[in-house]
């Protein structure tokens, strides 16, 4: 596949009133109104404050002006994994339907790549929707894989939580997005937009939930954002109280991220647990080659968390 910086020379003759920049706090405004346009979950200029100048790790928006007005965006944030490396995760990538196909979304993932470059960055990641993991695969990213959430419906109930030790965590070393203390300080008790509820068993054992209201079926959700346990049994624990705040809250169903080759995965499934399909994938592009072995899903745990929309 041509690197897509061979076309840049013809893409800024052809978009020569585009002007590439990182984002200003004045910017604010544009930011929601362009976002606001296009996505039925809403933004608002807190939002904007928290994800691009108040992050605990650091975090960059790439913007696309055409004279005085905004027509696209595209954030980066700095994030290390639990394996050492430092990644890139892109966030709220959108262009104005019409400046899309003119080769605008080519600008600003260069301006991201080179940024990222400058700061010892050897991986790009994303969770995108559908549109995005299209434009991430245009630009040369892997679409590694296509990420359901797991659902439970009714009936809710702490006492039907099953386990007989036929499932075992072993030996799962897997690569994670790292949290460290300053960063869940950040993403939940500083979140302009959602509030989140802590079930603490003891410093390793815990989860991190979040009640959602869904506007659009009516329905209440209660999502596990994070769980953290050291043993299946601190899991059963921690699932009985969560199921017990769903069923005290009249929840409608409790989702979670787990992936298939994973003990948790295989645990949920047999507490009812069912996939629901969702536009979200799992996408990277290696900066450096060596990276390459990390582009396989087997490899990783993601969690709620991880997604900017949870």
């Amino acid at each position: 596949m041509p690197d897509f910086r061979d076309l840049l020379p013809r893409i800024k003759e052809l978009n020569n009133t585009i002007v590439i920049r990182a984002a200003e706090i004045n910017d604010g405004p544009g930011f929601v109104q362009l976002f606001n346009t296009y996505y039925k979950r809403k933004t608002s200029l807190e939002y904007f404050k928290w994800q691009f100048f108040t992050s605990s790790y650091e975090s960059r928006l790439f913007t696309a002006f055409d004279d005085t007005q905004l027509v696209g965006f595209y954030g980066i944030k700095l994030y290390p994994l639990t394996s050492g490396i430092l990644t890139g995760f892109a966030i709220d990538f959108l262009l104005d339907e019409s400046y899309r196909k003119k080769g605008i979304g080519y600008l600003l993932e260069a301006e991201v790549e080179d940024f990222c470059r400058t700061r010892g960055v050897s991986v790009l990641s994303a969770l995108p929707n559908a549109s995005g993991n299209a434009a991430f695969k245009a630009f040369g990213w892997n679409s590694v894989s296509k990420i359901d959430t797991l659902v439970k419906g009714l009936p809710i109930d702490a006492k039907m939580i099953n386990y007989t030790g036929e499932i075992a965590i072993g030996d799962e070393k897997y690569i994670e997005f790292a949290k460290n203390k300053e960063f869940r300080e950040w993403r939940y008790n500083a979140h302009p937009a959602y509030n989140y509820e802590h079930i603490t068993l003891d410093k390793d054992n815990f989860a991190v939930i979040k009640l959602f209201a869904n506007p659009f079926d009516k329905k209440n959700y209660q999502d596990i954002v994070e769980v953290s346990y050291s043993s299946m049994m601190h899991l059963v624990k921690i699932l009985e109280k969560i199921f017990q705040e769903a069923a005290d809250k009249n929840v409608d169903s409790i989702t979670i991220w787990a992936l298939p080759h994973t003990a948790l995965f295989r645990f949920l499934v047999k507490q009812g647990f069912n996939s629901l399909p969702q536009e979200r994938f799992f996408c990277l592009k290696m900066l450096d080659e060596r990276m390459a072995p990390l582009d396989h899903l087997e490899k990783w745990n993601l969690a709620e968390i991880d997604a900017e929309i949870f």
